[in-house]
């Protein structure tokens, strides 16, 4: 038999200008020899995301006509500040002349009236097998295809600075690439140089995103006292950016480029079962073995003179190294001990990371300035995941 879903969905966001969010559904299903053994489904579908709470108001707090702070360093400006425990009465002497041209202000968030609403459109196709009464093998392919995704702008950013030739630019002479104006030069109230802006972020609906994969799945229900899985997935994630809180990071702070995205794992692969042994024990176990985590190298100098110290050294692209693959090994073994009626006491020894792996879940990102000749320290693991650990329970049921 066939079977085919057409559909279309519509939401509206009173918090977003995007108006025009409809979203087709279909799917459809085909037993090809009308025997229940062989099946091809597919399906396609628009799906749109949510506008964060936080992005408005933090628009509101800190944007135009929000609010904005200044952070001083006590050690930065001797003479300044008074020593603990007196405190600020008023302004002392000298606190203008003491700050000098140093000071500029941050948009923290601008409301762009073009907003659109993150959405992505989604595929699937996959056949279904039944190899025998219990065990059925399926081969299913996804593409997932992101836009209008959230990324943050520096509408004010410097302009683009060729960090190949390991040459550095200062933050002054960044400051006065800026569209927008550098810091003024003619102090404010209290001799605050306040005229100027330095950067000024948006949240804007530009970013892209794009997901492949192929996933391999053998399953055998439960009977005859056990049941098994394995699974296998071979996939790519790429983005432009890993998400909306985080700037572009290159020479070029409007240079966007498709990259690996930071939760790409290109190979994954599981294995689990149960098995009933007799007397109402059971035996269960689960492994996984996955590739590791992308890792995004960064200079560890201010390259750019924007300010921060995440630049990318020369033509590195992001996250163009790994963390080492995983592996994990997980068991399970529990008894069922029946008593009167309908109580039941079952203990059980759960056993987590059984080859006591280390598996790295975050390295030192800092490759240093020079292409090829890595620091000592790069993609050294700083963070692993949980050693062995052994878990006991009991539990009584009535």
């Amino acid at each position: 038999g066939f079977t085919l879903n057409l559909g279309a969905r519509y939401e509206k966001q009173t918090s977003s200008p995007d108006n025009n969010n409809i979203m087709p559904r279909t799917g459809f299903a085909w037993d090809i020899g009308n025997d229940g053994r062989t099946v091809v489904r597919g399906g396609f579908g628009r799906f749109y995301d949510q506008l964060f709470d936080n992005i408005p108001n933090t628009e509101d707090l800190f944007g135009i006509t929000g609010n904005f702070s200044i952070t001083l360093t006590p050690g930065g400006n001797p003479g300044v500040f008074p020593t603990f425990p007196a405190v600020f009465t008023a302004l002392p002497p000298g606190f203008g002349a003491a700050l000098g041209r140093t000071v500029t202000l941050d948009l923290g968030a601008l409301d762009p009236a073009a907003r659109k609403t993150p959405f992505s459109d989604q595929l699937t196709f996959g056949v279904a097998r039944e190899l025998a009464a219990d065990i059925a093998l399926t081969v299913d392919y996804t593409y997932l295809r992101g836009r209008d995704l959230f990324r943050t702008v520096d509408l004010n950013g410097p302009a683009a600075f060729d960090t190949t030739t390991g040459a550095t630019r200062s933050i002054a002479q960044a400051d006065a690439t800026r569209p927008y104006g550098s810091p003024s030069r003619v102090p404010g109230p209290y001799g605050i140089s306040e005229g100027g802006f330095k950067q000024i972020r948006a949240v804007v609906s530009e970013g892209n995103g794009w997901y492949q994969g192929l996933k391999l799945n053998l399953t055998k229900r439960f009977s005859q006292q056990h049941f098994y899985q394995a699974s296998y997935t071979l996939s790519r994630a790429e983005n432009e950016q890993d998400d909306f809180g985080s700037a572009a990071q290159g020479a070029d702070p409007f240079d966007f480029r498709r990259a690996r995205a930071s939760n790409d794992v290109p190979h994954i692969l599981v294995v689990n079962g149960t098995y009933v042994l007799p007397r109402a024990v059971s035996f269960s176990a689960i492994a996984s073995f996955r590739s590791g985590l992308p890792v995004d190298p960064q200079a560890g100098v201010d390259l750019n003179g924007d300010g921060f110290m995440t630049d990318r050294p020369g033509t590195l692209a992001r996250n163009s190294f790994r963390l080492p693959a995983s592996k994990t090994v997980d068991i399970s073994v529990g008894k069922t001990i029946a008593m009167t009626g309908a109580q039941h006491i079952e203990v059980r020894m759960d056993v987590f990371n059984l080859l006591d792996a280390t598996n790295v879940t975050q390295s030192n990102p800092v490759y240093g300035r020079v292409v090829g000749s890595p620091a000592a320290v790069f993609n050294q693991p700083i963070r692993v995941a949980n050693p062995r650990q052994l878990q006991f329970a009991i539990r009584y049921r009535f």
